[in-house]
């Protein structure tokens, strides 16, 4: 209902003819008024004449969720079990959008449907149509994703902004702005978006700190419906990212002839400080770099085998968060490889390694195909005029099997020949990417390209993403959002601590923070408003979230740090979807529903001035009412209603009504009155 025509919104209209409504119906009259959003409101307030309840309809200022169709009706019904006149009215207003009527929900309608039928006399649907127009205008920004994974400190971040064209006319944003945590960026510009179609966004940041922080993007376009004009984002920056080289030690007596020595040139920091702090040395002696917590990602470069103890540890690590890339060398044991599991029981490597690929002549060797990276994490390196990767040649490598698709890996990379070369998956609570070929210089020439530093950097940031805390949520009557997943719980005193939750329109609720064995976790209950919320993490819990406070000295000393988390909605709101006459079908399936267009024939309903055609069984002047308002902001979902004919209900004066039908009604009326 947040749509603008001639200077004022819908909602604003609507809610001017509710008031009529119940201010000048009849004294006997009866109202409950339900917002019928995201979350079902108002029920517990029960029934009351209408002068009472208009004085509720003052405090709706708007939600910015779609309807919940079936429920907020199986709800009405469950309300008009509780009135003890013969006959009911639900009324709710609607302006014809499909979204959020939940037509598919068969089991919702089944169950409004039995609880119908229980009632002597069925309530009667009225749908009081607010007009839609034909010329609707739209953009929205309908989706914020950071295509590289979570982002690190002081590292360049791809933010990619989604702007659609929700409307019936085409459109063209001014301008498509960004702003990080208070701070402005420069806007882009986009070109003209025809209905129905959408255009995406780019922009480049680098996040000074790591820790919880929010962004928005918002389109300026002057349209329609302008609360779909913005939207939030909230996410976890990493810091600093420290990496371990590993390899099988020295292979002989220089530098060069260990297997981490390239891999831990592409990380090493230059005179500008640019670069990531990495550490290195033989797998065999773990001991120098315990714990291996503090390292982001760890790399294996080119190790053929490893101890029990060995395997064990790193698998932990995977398990426990951490990330981990795998560069399988010449000297690979295959055996080893495709048998080793971390405590969880997820494969390291998730491909079969079927046999290695050998070429007697570098020039004969594979290429790394461009189209493969065009939509991954590596996708930066896919451009000719940014990247040399199209000259990189494999002498050798190792063939995988390719995935099955039941196993949820990821191809990041593959050869000239089709086959894999680089691939990504889940193991436990972290992220391992394997490559086909060692990152020595004896497989390749990879290392002596100018893509070799930017590869090695990808792929250790998107390993150390790992364990992901997930600030972008949907909503529900009580919404939990989990801050650390598979931390053991902390002191008693941190336990249960209430916080309060402040929502986008300054509401205020109180949350609670838990600590057990499962993770930390905020619990709340949401009031129906999607976009940004946050609460100040309180005094004692830095120490235990330290990936939502970022690099601090002391953890311990912070005293307070807000966070801010957001809640989607249902998505769809702002599109042009009308409902079709197939729709309704399932509509009148449970009611009899009668279509009407304004105040006036909704108070002749009430009155019993005026009759709809379908409406003869109905008691015209014992009338217990329902509005059901589409919750509060933006979207009213609707669609128009026809009676049976396929026209609008034609109301007719009482004393044209025939005898038969005044007769039924009077029987319908007898020992009751207003």
């Amino acid at each position: 209902m947040g749509l603008w025509r001639e200077g004022t919104d819908n909602l604003s209209r609507a809610l001017a003819g509710v008031r009529r409504v119940l201010t000048e119906s009849s004294a006997g009259d009866r109202f409950a008024l339900l917002e019928a959003g995201e979350i079902i409101g108002g029920a517990e307030l029960g029934f009351a004449p209408g002068t009472e309840v208009a004085g509720r309809v003052s405090g709706l200022a708007g939600s910015g969720g779609s309807m919940r169709g079936a429920r907020a009706l199986a709800e009405a019904v469950r309300l008009a079990g509780e009135g003890t006149h013969p006959s009911r009215k639900i009324v709710l207003i609607t302006d014809r959008q499909r979204v959020g009527w939940e037509l598919d929900a068969d089991g919702l309608w089944e169950g409004i449907k039995t609880a119908v039928d229980e009632f002597p006399v069925p309530p009667q649907l009225v749908l009081w149509e607010v007009p839609f127009p034909e010329d609707y205008r739209n953009a929205a920004v309908t989706d914020i994703e950071l295509p590289l994974g979570p982002p690190s400190a002081g590292e360049p971040a791809r933010i990619v902004a989604t702007i659609e064209n929700t409307g019936r006319v085409a459109v063209t944003p001014r301008e498509i702005g960004l702003e990080v945590a208070g701070e402005v960026l420069p806007a882009l510009g986009v070109d003209q978006i025809a209905p129905g179609q959408s255009r995406q966004v780019e922009f480049q940041h680098t996040f000074p700190s790591g820790g919880a922080t929010s962004l928005r993007v918002a389109a300026q376009v002057g349209d329609d419906l302008p609360s779909d004009d913005a939207l939030d984002h909230a996410l976890v920056v990493g810091g600093n990212l420290r990496v371990l080289v590993l390899d099988a030690g020295r292979n002989g007596p220089g530098f060069f002839e260990r297997g981490s020595a390239f891999a831990s040139l592409a990380l090493a920091k230059d005179k500008a400080g640019e670069g990531i702090d990495a550490d290195f040395g033989p797998v065999t002696d773990l001991g120098p770099f315990a714990p291996l917590s503090k390292y982001g990602t760890i790399i294996l470069a080119g190790v053929p085998e490893l101890s029990v103890s060995a395997a064990a540890t790193l698998g932990a690590f995977v398990d426990n968060g951490g990330g981990l890339v795998v560069a399988l060398g010449a000297g690979t044991k295959q055996e080893f490889y495709a048998d080793w599991k971390a405590p969880s029981g997820g494969k390291i490597v998730p491909l079969e390694i079927r046999e290695r690929v050998e070429f007697s002549r570098i020039a004969d060797g594979i290429i790394p195909a461009p189209a493969s990276l065009r939509a991954g994490l590596l996708a930066s390196l896919a451009d000719p005029a940014q990247s040399d990767l199209a000259s990189t040649r494999f002498s050798g490598y190792w063939r995988f099997a390719e995935p099955d698709g039941a196993g949820d890996v990821d191809v990041v990379v593959r050869s000239s020949a089709g086959h894999p070369i680089v691939v990504g998956h889940d193991v436990g609570d972290g992220r391992v990417f394997t490559t086909a070929f060692g990152l020595d210089g004896e497989d390749s020439n990879l290392v002596s390209r100018e893509t070799f530093v930017p590869f090695v950097h990808e792929l250790c940031r998107a390993a150390a993403g790992g364990a992901d805390v997930v600030l972008n949520l949907p909503g529900s009557r009580n919404t939990e959002v989990l801050l650390q997943p598979g931390l053991p719980g902390v002191e008693t005193d941190l336990r249960n601590s209430a916080v309060e939750v402040v929502d986008p329109l300054g509401r205020v609720a109180e949350g609670e923070l838990v600590s057990d064995a499962n993770g930390i976790r905020l619990g709340f209950p949401w009031a129906g408003e999607p976009g940004l919320h946050r609460f100040v993490l309180p005094r004692g819990w830095a120490g235990s979230l330290p990936a939502l406070l970022g690099p601090e000295p002391n953890q311990t000393s912070v005293e307070e740090k807000e966070v801010a988390f957001s809640i989607r909605g249902a998505g769809r709101e702002g599109h042009a979807e009308l409902l079709t006459g197939g729709d309704l079908e399932v509509l009148r399936e449970v009611f009899d529903v009668v279509e009407v267009g304004s105040a006036e024939e909704v108070l002749a309903l009430l009155s019993g001035t005026a009759t709809g055609r379908e409406l003869w069984r109905y008691l015209a002047y014992a009338v217990l009412g329902f509005l059901l308002l589409e919750g509060l902001l933006a979207r009213w979902i609707a669609r128009k209603r026809r009676v049976a004919d396929g026209g609008r209900a034609a109301f007719t004066p009482p004393d044209s009504v025939s005898a038969k039908t005044r007769g039924k009604l009077a029987s319908a009326g007898k020992g009751g009155g207003r």
